[in-house]
C-alpha cells in the first residue's frame, strides 16, 4: 500500500549528447546521485519508459551490482530517466505525506532487507535483483500513526547527524591537507 509504481529504466539506452540525462547504478553511491557529467539518452528511448521519468522524491534502488543501494531523486533530476540497472519506486502523494518513502529507504538498509535482497538476487555475470523480488520485499510498517511519526522523526534526526558527520570528516580532511601543504612546501 502506498506504492504508485515500481519499474526499471531503459534496457537499450542510445547515447545522445543532447538527449535526456540518465542515472545508472554507477551514479548511485552511498545514498547520493553523483551526476556531475550525466550520460544522456535519445528522447525517443526515454519516452518509451514513462514510468521511470523521474519526479522529485522518487526512490532509486540499484538492481545490478550493489543490489539494494538507494538514493532519492532531487528536484534537479525531475524529467531525467534511469538505466535498466536502477528501479524507480514512486509512492502515492498520501504515502509521501505519511513518510512511507523515508521509511522504505531506511527499511532497505536493514539487515533483514539486505539478507532478503541478497538471497533473491541471481549471481550470473553481475549480481542482479529481479524487479519481482523487489516488489515482494516484506516491509514492516507500523500502522499506528504516533509510533510511525516517532520512528520517522528518529530516522530523520539520524540521517541529519550522518550527513553532518560526513561533512565534518570532509572538512577535517581538507583542513589537514591545507595544513600539511603549508607545512611541507
Amino acid at each position: 500500500p502506498g506504492i504508485q509504481s515500481i519499474a526499471y529504466g531503459a534496457v537499450r539506452p542510445e547515447p545522445d549528447p543532447q538527449g535526456v540525462p540518465m542515472i545508472g547504478a554507477t551514479e548511485i553511491i552511498e545514498g547520493d546521485v553523483i551526476d556531475t557529467v550525466p550520460r544522456r539518452i535519445a528522447p525517443r528511448v526515454a519516452d518509451r519508459h514513462p514510468r521511470t521519468r523521474l519526479e522529485e522524491g522518487d526512490l532509486l534502488v540499484v538492481l545490478v551490482g550493489r543490489v539494494g543501494e538507494t538514493a532519492v531523486a532531487a528536484q534537479r533530476h525531475a524529467g531525467w530517466n534511469v538505466a535498466r540497472s536502477v528501479a524507480v519506486i514512486r509512492c502515492t502523494p498520501q504515502a509521501r505525506a505519511e513518510g512511507v518513502d523515508v521509511w522504505l529507504r531506511w527499511w532497505l538498509k536493514t539487515p533483514h532487507s539486505r539478507r532478503y535482497l541478497q538471497a533473491s538476487s541471481t549471481n550470473s555475470e553481475h549480481v542482479t535483483l529481479p524487479l519481482l523480488a523487489l516488489r515482494r520485499l516484506p516491509v514492516w510498517l507500523s500502522s499506528e500513526g504516533a509510533v510511525r511519526t516517532r520512528h520517522l522523526r528518529t530516522i530523520t534526526l539520524a540521517e541529519r547527524r550522518l550527513a553532518l558527520n560526513a561533512r565534518i570528516a570532509r572538512c577535517a580532511t581538507e583542513l589537514a591537507d591545507v595544513h600539511f601543504t603549508r607545512a611541507f612546501h
